[in-house]
């Protein structure tokens, strides 16, 4: 028994991005996979009333799209049936695939018709020396109604120094003063540490992980599976 847990747990690191290892034996290429690599997935419960300290409350927001204090960005109606929470980190390469790819479908197949509302949670991983950077620039950019356009950028093109992240926001409109004046507050360090209370509590740790009701699966499934998974709890 505990040969088949060890087992599943090394399975899970090849589909799922850790913050466990030191920051110095990684580089964002070395989590690229490999095409023998197949997505594995471990299955938990998680209680529901658990997830609600993630939507904080509104910060700003443009039609179906919100940015929560927390970080979080929602996208979806307020009264869809289902909240698919995902855990990602931008440097992460299966997080990227799931932007570039699973999101535009589940975007189209359940976001557009009302069915689905997708809760996307900024997760900080130890491992790539700009993942919390990254989390401090989606949540001032959040500040200043460019949430989602950060975020696309993000995942568009991973940042490795804070002048990319600052680039960014001028691409977007916001001043380059404000913008760095609010990554170095105290208020958005405290925002952070908030979300990182609030996925420990939750017991997340890889990247990516999905929340659908109260089931967790960690890392990436193919798109198909993804689909039936949703399609079962409507």
């Amino acid at each position: 028994m505990r040969h088949n847990s060890v087992l599943l747990w090394l399975s899970l690191l090849l589909t799922a991005c850790s913050f466990q290892q030191p920051l110095q034996e990684f580089d964002i290429e070395d989590d690229l996979p490999t095409e023998e690599e197949k997505p594995v997935h471990e299955v938990l419960t998680v209680s529901e009333s658990a997830l609600e300290a993630l939507g904080g409350t509104t910060l700003t927001g443009a039609s179906i799209i919100q940015m929560k204090s927390t970080g979080v960005i929602e996208i979806g109606v307020e009264d869809a049936p289902l909240t698919l929470t995902v855990f990602l980190d931008p440097h992460c390469e299966y997080c990227r695939q799931f932007m570039q790819e699973h999101f535009l479908y589940l975007r189209n197949d359940f976001v557009v018709p009302g069915q689905l509302r997708i809760r996307l949670v900024p997760l900080h991983i130890k491992k790539y020396i700009t993942s919390m950077g990254t989390i401090q620039a989606l949540v001032c950019a959040g500040q200043f109604n460019r949430g989602m356009g950060m975020h696309q950028r993000l995942y568009e093109r991973p940042s490795t120094q804070r002048e990319a992240l600052v680039s960014y926001a001028l691409e977007m409109g916001i001043a380059e003063t404000e913008f760095s004046s609010c990554i170095d507050r105290e208020e958005t360090a405290a925002v952070i540490a908030d979300l990182k209370r609030i996925t420990e509590s939750l017991d997340v740790s890889l990247a990516p992980t999905f929340i659908l009701e109260n089931e967790k699966r960690i890392g990436l499934p193919f798109y198909p599976d993804l689909r039936g998974w949703v399609r079962s709890q409507l």
